[in-house]
């Protein structure tokens, strides 16, 4: 069941990555209409909420086997 919930996972960050290439395309482009940023936007909407869900979920699974736990582990991303 993980193996699955990790490959859809992976499948929507994909989508997230892809409607943030769009994005960057389509807000530069002037002619787009009103209409096809609505859609744009709330696909993207759609893909945050599911980016989201994905981080809390990895959250929840490293709180329960204690990884992320002590130096580093404050939640914020080591660079």
């Amino acid at each position: 069941m993980s193996q699955l919930a990790d490959g859809v996972e992976e499948v929507q960050l994909a989508i997230g990555r892809e409607l943030l290439d769009h994005a960057a395309y389509l807000l530069v482009d002037r002619t787009v209409g009103d209409g096809e940023m609505r859609y744009l936007a709330g696909r993207l909407v759609e893909s945050l909420g599911d980016a989201l869900r994905i981080a809390e979920g990895r959250g929840d699974r490293l709180s329960l086997t204690g990884e992320g736990e002590g130096e580093g582990g404050g939640g914020e991303a080591s660079s």
